[in-house]
């Protein structure tokens, strides 16, 4: 991604494009299904956003326990052993299912288990909790993998893999240690809370609530215009700018007490404070104020370049090692796997396109067991082949240079 050499487009106080999941019109147009007994629906809105649902209830009372007894799609009633799941209920989900349609779930609980899995059919699929009111709760422990997802209210908890293009959360919502959330564009709205402690992923993060880490973010720009908190086990990796700005829902207050990298440009407009430690690679700019005792390392540098702020006397400046990867040569690649661990196979999908790419998986013992070339595009489906259960290393390769390595496990 080409970049300027002049001070980003943060400096201007613009957030990072976040694309707010277009669910207004389309989650709107839901029926609640308690009214909808023994009749045929059929919700058709013919605007730009058009949801067509097609759902044939068959008399059983919403609001009971579903649970998947079989893979197939969500509006499949042998998938469910009857009437699928419409907006209410205890919702479990243990097998393969495919959400063939736009979905909201308003109250009660929807349950993603170890090995099953909820995978949108298209890249426009939407799905929302609690939108525009509800009560209900999530829990994912497989895998969720829906392009527009809104989490409005309540608790959502992800020990698994969830992934989406566009996911915007005014919830509270843990991202459990082990598990992992991949999201092109991630925005935490107001009355929403991130707590982070596994590892999250994506191109465009914005916060204008509340996150805690102690775990790892990697995304290509970042900006915080609320309250973030970086634990002293937490890790950011920004592969370009960095943001902390005020908004009128300010003040912009960003602690740090772990480490954050940013591989190009970086700004402080807000407030600033901790004991962890930045390690920056081209220009930075503090318009705000920096207290606390972190240590600062600009590599062009040392100390911060333009300062029209206030620097506390207790700021220090590279008293750690700095070479962590935010160098001239650093890529910008961001791989998800998932299922891991899986069993058979596993889709590896990346932040960038490739062309003629190769993975290579290396066992414990640093032997080469297991080779794919030739990869062109953003996905490849690894196959166990054989291989034995247990932990090894994938490596993503393109034209000799290394642009990831993940660590994946086979099970029986």
């Amino acid at each position: 991604m080409p970049r300027s050499s002049s001070l980003p487009f943060f400096f201007t106080n613009q957030h990072p494009r976040v694309e707010e999941p277009d669910l207004r019109h389309r989650i709107s147009n839901f029926t609640d299904s308690r009214t909808a007994h023994n009749k045929n629906i059929g919700i058709m809105n013919t605007g730009p956003n058009t949801l067509i649902l097609a759902l044939f209830l068959l008399g059983t009372t919403q609001g009971t326990a579903q649970t998947t007894i079989a893979d197939g799609n969500w509006s499949d009633p042998s998938t469910w052993g009857g009437v699928p799941p419409f907006g209410t209920g205890n919702v479990v989900i243990g097998h393969h299912v495919v959400l063939d349609l736009d979905y909201g779930h308003s109250s009660g609980s929807l349950t993603v288990n170890p090995g099953g899995s909820l995978v949108g059919n298209s890249d426009m699929r939407a799905f929302a909790l609690n939108y525009p009111g509800g009560t209900a709760t999530m829990t994912v422990n497989g895998t969720f993998d829906v392009a527009r997802v809104y989490l409005a209210s309540n608790t959502v908890s992800n020990g698994g893999a969830f992934h989406a293009d566009s996911l915007l959360c005014s919830a509270t919502l843990t991202n459990s240690l082990g598990a992992g959330m991949v999201a092109d564009q991630f925005r935490i709205d107001p009355g929403g809370t991130l707590n982070n402690a596994g590892s999250v992923e994506t191109v465009n993060f914005l916060n204008i609530s509340t996150v805690v880490n102690s775990g790892s973010v990697s995304a290509s720009d970042f900006a915080n215009s609320k309250d973030f908190t970086v634990a002293n086990t937490g890790v950011m990796n920004i592969a370009f700018d960095f943001s902390n700005i005020d908004t009128l829902g300010g003040p912009a207050i960003f602690t740090i007490n772990g480490t954050v990298l940013v591989g190009n440009d970086w700004h402080n407009g807000g407030q600033m404070n901790g004991s962890g430690r930045f390690c920056i690679n081209h220009n930075t700019w503090n318009s705000g104020a920096l207290t606390g005792t972190f240590d600062f390392c600009d590599l062009t540098g040392g100390d911060v370049d333009l300062n029209t702020g206030t620097v506390a006397g207790s700021i220090t400046y590279c008293t750690t090692p700095c070479d962590v990867g935010t160098g001239e040569g650093a890529e910008e690649v961001l791989v998800d796997i998932f299922p891991d661990p899986f069993s058979s196979s596993a889709t590896v999908r990346t932040g960038r396109y490739l062309h003629n790419a190769a993975i290579t998986v290396v066992d414990g013992l640093g032997r080469t067991v297991l080779r794919m070339s030739n990869i062109t595009g953003r996905t490849a489906t690894l196959h166990r082949d054989g291989l034995p259960s247990g932990p090894y290393l994938l490596r993503l390769t393109q034209e000799g240079q290394v642009l990831a390595t993940e660590r994946i496990i086979i099970h029986d």
